[in-house]
């Protein structure tokens, strides 16, 4: 089986690399062969689009169709796009940022965007010192909440 697979990269790149999975292997084979494939693209900073399957019986049709990746992928720990200590509850915090930071002008909003991270991750990542780092922010924003 020959895949195309579409990455993008971190510095609007992308690549597009076709690999050969042999037919005899078993699904178990090839599914772990695409899943560590993915993996290694992703460490790197690439985001994984989609992969097209080139010929045989599911030609043009895509990867996730024949094999579904995705939850694997999910469970994995992404510390560029998704870190764990920003992914602790029902939200992540750059949703928070995003959604409530919009009442924010300049430098305040940059402000609140820190208070919030650095509230927010401290339990999963720094603690107390994530803590002061939020109040030195809330400090500022304070001494410039007129500006």
């Amino acid at each position: 089986m020959k895949v195309k697979f579409k990455f993008e990269g971190p510095v609007k790149n992308s690549f597009e690399p076709t690999i050969m999975f042999d037919d005899k292997d078993s699904y178990d084979v090839i599914y772990e062969s695409v899943i560590n494939y993915i993996r290694n693209c992703t460490r790197e900073g690439y985001i994984y689009t989609n992969g097209i399957i080139l010929d045989g019986e599911m030609e043009g049709r895509n990867l996730i169709d024949l094999i579904d990746i995705r939850p694997a992928l999910e469970n994995e720990s992404d510390n560029v796009n998704h870190p764990s200590h920003y992914n602790s509850g029902k939200f992540e915090v750059i949703d928070i940022i995003d959604e409530f930071g919009k009442e924010y002008n300049g430098a305040n909003g940059f402000r609140f965007g820190n208070i919030v991270k650095y509230v927010l991750r401290a339990k999963h990542k720094n603690g107390v010192e994530d803590l002061k780092k939020a109040r030195w922010y809330l400090d500022r924003l304070i001494m410039h909440w007129e500006d």
